[in-house]
């Protein structure tokens, strides 16, 4: 789709709804509220409403984040639907029932598993993030700063300050096309990714000190249960960053952290290196999403959820050469 094609998607909706996945993170965040800023700029007679679910604090620094609602307004029935950083319709987070409503839907998306839901996609594994997407699809001379400070955050966020193999020459020509809108950089970088409360750091810590390695050190779990969590006083949304702390660890070739979300069942996010293809580890227990950072959940406990995923990683470390045993 060009930026054409989504021009025409949207010329005539007078009611547009705009929503991500759950637990939204930062190219969520950046690609629905940017979305949102640049559609009631280019079309101020339609009714732009952005929904997320509860999300960090931290997003407040972005213009409009605040305005993200978590249900839309009684009597609102929009007339698009746009689904933004979403592999799968179920996957979305609030808003999720507009999926099943015949609306016409547009999605925008950089994950490879998404197949491609909805009346009209756009989906570029090649690009870092959504955000990225979004900036070649949209029309550069109506972008406002705002609008690029949050498609900024949003490649930050999915790129690791450009640190992560996602990261393409591609990727930085936008990030310093978005620069040149006279965006504060270092504060986006500074508040969205670097800086963390003094919980945080506590749940951090708990983390990395109950950590346990498996497969002769090439795998690292780190676990959260709601007690930790209720101790630190942090909610998921909290929780982001911890798994990057994992996997940058000598001699680890894929990192898991887990958190539970009710008794007995954990959310894992995978991280790996260039070994292996933690995308395929996920998808073994219904998951997905990138090759090296993906998720999936987990009915079961602790223990037996770092048992399970330890064969499904041994296995794959020893297809791709590794030295599980």
């Amino acid at each position: 789709m060009s930026f054409a094609a989504l021009e025409e998607a949207v010329r005539d909706a007078r009611n547009i709804a705009i929503v991500g996945h759950g637990k939204p993170d930062s190219d969520c965040i950046g690609s629905v509220v940017g979305t949102a800023l640049y559609l009631r700029a280019v079309y101020p007679d339609a009714v732009v409403i952005p929904l997320l679910e509860d999300f960090h604090e931290k997003f407040g620094i972005l213009e409009g984040a605040k305005e993200a609602r978590q249900e839309l307004p009684e009597g609102f029935t929009p007339d698009l639907l746009i689904v933004c950083d979403c592999s799968e319709a179920y996957r979305i987070g609030a808003g999720s029932e507009l999926a099943e409503a015949g609306i016409r839907t547009v999605v925008i998306d950089h994950h490879a598993t998404n197949a491609g839901f909805g009346d009209e996609a756009v989906v570029r594994p090649e690009s870092s993030s959504t955000c990225e997407v979004l900036f070649t699809l949209m029309d550069h001379e109506k972008i406002s700063k705002d609008c690029a400070a949050c498609l900024y955050a949003g490649i930050v966020g999915d790129t690791g300050v450009f640190r992560h193999s996602c990261t393409s020459p591609a990727t930085m020509r936008v990030a310093a096309s978005l620069m040149e809108y006279g965006i504060n950089a270092h504060a986006i970088i500074r508040a969205t990714y670097d800086l963390h409360s003094f919980a945080e750091n506590q749940i951090l810590g708990a983390v990395l000190s109950s950590a346990v390695t498996a497969l002769d050190g090439q795998v690292v779990f780190g676990t959260a249960t709601r007690q930790m969590m209720a101790e630190c006083g942090v909610t998921p949304k909290h929780l982001d960053g911890i798994v990057d702390h994992l996997i940058n660890v000598v001699g680890v070739k894929a990192a898991v952290f887990m958190y539970e979300t009710e008794p007995g069942v954990f959310k894992a996010s995978l991280r790996s290196g260039e070994e292996i293809a933690v995308s395929e580890a996920a998808k073994a227990f219904g998951g997905g999403g990138h090759l090296r950072a993906a998720g999936c959940t987990l009915a079961m406990g602790a223990p037996e959820a770092r048992y399970r995923l330890t064969q499904v990683l041994g296995s794959l470390l020893k297809e791709s050469g590794g030295q599980a045993k």
